[in-house]
């Protein structure tokens, strides 16, 4: 079911960018090379080149269907259908090739990440010119991560070894190493180390030419060289944020990638994209905040005027009033102030406090514009409690700050609020010695970045798919500057 839901943000960026900030290639207007036009390949997810036979990709459906594999052209064109057998799909996410033309199917998608039944398949790679040529999985390994249970839709072959990345809804992106393939066992994945990047990994492929690893996200493409076998936190080769949509599949084709898409489309990335490097950054806006007279703080927001009001972007898939964000400072701290539109409230606990209607505030207090999280980095959230409504303030555990772990009470920051029918007001002070400074004085500058979430009916989309695919909330390089005016 799609889920309505709506965002309201001072400065927010509607692409995942990880890697070395400084060299990125952006890409937005690449055509479509090719249309998956076949109506029974409805979610391609996953796709790698035939050695054997000229232009034949293979590709098969996400979870929920049979076990169907389909030969295409770099068109889209199904040359030939499968139904694979010996082999059942539970949430099939990727395939790979081996040197000897054996192909493998990875029934490893653990969304919940609860599965105990994960299983790859090995396929002898059929014939699609031959009509009397069938898919038959001749072997299968269950496989097991020795340090968890996780999410996974890339897998790759190197070397006479399948590796696995996994998918990292939550924590660190793992890189994983089958020890051996022997035939009908359990086999317990060998980890080799996390990936300093930030993402949803949704395939990958290697290329044994070229000594190349391709790392797919919904946005963002990275390409890696043999060293993130010996060191998996290496910085990636090339980073390539693709505004396809939403990238499901790649394989690499000679020194050109293809990649499908949910829409079903199928891109062709030439060298001339992925082996260049441009510097790229998005426009991180600046303003100059106001330095308050006095404030009451008690939900009302009867001081704030247009003068301390924020510049609002709004997100939304329904019209709706608009929201009103307000902020000001004095020598002892910073002020906020938001007024939210609502039709219904939405309370959560505070321990979820994303899944109901919520204000959150970034700071950068040295302005440092870090890839991640620093010590004088804080994420503070402001929403009612589910059980009293009454207003309160959280921050928000990040690796690289200084605190030991999120905090779900802050009472020596002071918040106020009311709700009403069609909206909320709420207003906190925060004190200059919460963000670790004696008192604050004009010119002072630091990077910043608010968000409003008003959750509907769905509100787990509200922070798993919104925040951490497409957002830069946990990326400071990426926040705009707050000038502290006279």
């Amino acid at each position: 079911m799609m889920t309505t839901w709506l965002k309201y943000t001072w400065f927010i960026l509607p692409l995942l960018i990880a890697g070395c900030a400084q060299t990125v290639t952006r890409v937005d207007d690449l055509q479509p090379a090719g249309y998956l036009s076949d109506e029974r390949l409805n979610e391609s997810s996953g796709l790698i080149k035939s050695r054997q036979y000229d232009n034949v990709f293979w590709t098969h459906n996400d979870s929920g269907d049979t076990t169907q594999l389909f030969a295409i052209t770099a068109e889209g064109q199904t040359i030939r259908h499968y139904f694979v057998q010996n082999a059942r799909n539970v949430d099939w996410e990727d395939i790979a090739l081996d040197e000897e033309n054996n192909l493998y199917l990875a029934d490893v998608g653990n969304n919940r990440q609860t599965r105990t039944d994960l299983k790859i398949y090995k396929i002898p790679e059929p014939n699609p010119t031959d009509p009397t040529s069938v898919a038959r999985a001749t072997e299968m390994v269950m496989v097991t991560y020795p340090d968890g249970n996780f999410d996974c839709e890339g897998i790759f072959w190197r070397q006479g070894q399948l590796y696995l990345i996994t998918k990292a809804w939550e924590g660190e992106t793992q890189l994983y190493r089958l020890p051996q393939w022997m035939n009908g066992t359990q086999q317990t994945l060998e980890r080799i180390g996390k990936l300093n990047i930030k993402g949803l990994v949704t395939a990958t492929d290697y290329s044994p030419a070229n000594h190349l690893l391709a790392v797919l996200a919904y946005r963002t493409l990275w390409i890696y060289t043999d060293d993130i076998f010996e060191n998996p936190e290496v910085e990636p080769l090339h980073t390539i944020v693709l505004a396809l949509k939403q990238n499901e599949a790649i394989c690499w084709d000679g020194d050109v990638l293809r990649v499908t898409n949910e829409q079903r489309d199928m891109y062709e990335i030439p060298p001339s994209i992925w082996q260049e490097q441009t510097e790229w950054l998005p426009p991180r806006p600046e303003i100059e905040l106001p330095r308050l007279k006095s404030v009451q703080l008690d939900g009302k927001l009867t001081e704030w005027t247009s003068t301390y009001q924020l510049p609002l972007d709004t997100y939304a898939e329904v019209d709706l009033p608009d929201a009103h964000l307000y902020a000001g400072w004095q020598p002892a701290g910073l002020y906020i102030a938001a007024e939210v539109p609502v039709d219904s409230m939405q309370f959560a606990p505070r321990d979820q406090f994303y899944q109901g209607d919520c204000l959150m505030l970034m700071l950068d207090i040295q302005n440092e514009k870090k890839q991640w999280f620093t010590p004088d980095t804080y994420h503070f959230w402001f929403a009612f409690d589910d059980s009293t409504h009454q207003p309160y303030a959280g921050r928000w555990k990040h690796d690289g700050d200084q605190q030991e772990a999120s905090r779900f009470n802050l009472p020596e920051i002071e918040v106020a609020g009311t709700t009403g029918a069609n909206r909320y007001q709420l207003e906190a002070f925060i004190p200059a010695n919460v963000l670790g400074q004696e008192q604050f004085s004009p010119s002072t500058a630091f990077g910043g970045n608010v968000q409003i979430w008003v959750p509907s009916t769905g509100a787990e989309y509200t922070w798993g798919y919104s925040t951490k695919e497409y957002y830069s909330f946990d990326k400071p390089y990426l926040w705009g500057t707050i000038r502290l005016k006279k």
